[in-house]
């Protein structure tokens, strides 16, 4: 099982803070896409690498007080932030479980569907997760994921330092097989894992000052800047003047950034 050193962002109070920011910021993007898959109320779903919230408060609302939710999360503190903010809600048809996404030891086929959103993006073998997600759900079942593509994430106007930053970033961010640009990746690995009626949505944003996406690239270049000097990829110094080139770039209000895609995308299994 994975533990809490394995994930990349970190748990710290900065992380929990970033994640519900981003949670919220999905939530017109993951009401779209429960609203494509007609589930039933009195249903069974499963969150996996729910983190502090995931979707979980969304199913609650869809499969109603006679239906389940259950979000598997491995990061303890997660967990526990889980379940504070679910009793927060009263959401009483729903609970958090510290588990492996790509081991979760749940019986075979006991949900009507099964979700991860930005999961495969921190797992160097998603298949692997998928065939967990495949095995939870019953006949008839779907499975539905949600993950990032970096490729349309730029700024406007463009600056030399976003390029090298960028570059570096995301070399040492896959350095151990993880993929920043797996969800276009989405359709065909649920393909693979036999699934039938596979559909697709992307989404976008155009972020402004103070949107959540304007500052990321600096959060993420500041998180692995040990490891892009390790790496040998851009020497200290040069690094900080590239960041604060970058800061002061992104802080003009006329700077725009366009956000990582979102794919959307979701298959059957087959009833019989």
């Amino acid at each position: 099982m994975a533990t809490e050193a394995d994930y990349v962002w970190g748990t710290g109070v900065t992380e929990q803070q970033r994640l519900l920011q981003q949670i919220e910021l999905y939530v017109p993007e993951a009401s779209w896409l429960l609203d494509q898959l007609e589930i039933k109320p009195g249903s069974r779903a499963i969150d996996l690498g729910c983190g502090p919230l995931g979707i979980l408060d969304l199913l609650s609302k869809k499969i109603g007080p006679q239906g389940e939710v259950v979000g598997v999360e491995w990061e303890s503190r997660f967990v526990e932030l889980a379940k504070d903010l679910l009793a927060q809600r009263k959401l009483e048809n729903v609970k958090v479980m510290v588990g492996d996404a790509t081991a979760t030891r749940l019986a075979d086929e006991s949900f009507h569907l099964a979700h991860e959103r930005l999961l495969l993006i921190v797992v160097p073998d998603p298949m692997k997760v998928i065939s967990e997600m495949v095995r939870l759900t019953q006949r008839g079942g779907v499975v539905v994921v949600e993950d990032v593509d970096i490729s349309s994430w730029l700024c406007e106007p463009a600056h030399p330092a976003w390029t090298r930053l960028f570059s570096a970033f995301e070399a040492v961010y896959g350095r151990d097989g993880k993929d920043l640009r797996v969800g276009r990746r989405l359709p065909g690995l649920l393909r693979a894992a036999g699934l039938s009626d596979i559909g697709c949505k992307v989404h976008t944003r155009l972020n402004g000052p103070g949107d959540f996406h304007q500052q990321q690239l600096l959060v993420f270049v500041k998180l692995f800047w040990q490891q892009i000097i390790a790496s040998g990829l851009i020497e200290e110094d040069e690094l900080q003047v590239l960041f604060d080139q970058l800061e002061r770039h992104l802080a003009d209000p006329g700077t725009l950034v366009v956000s990582p895609l979102l794919f959307q995308a979701w298959g059957y299994r087959e009833a019989f």
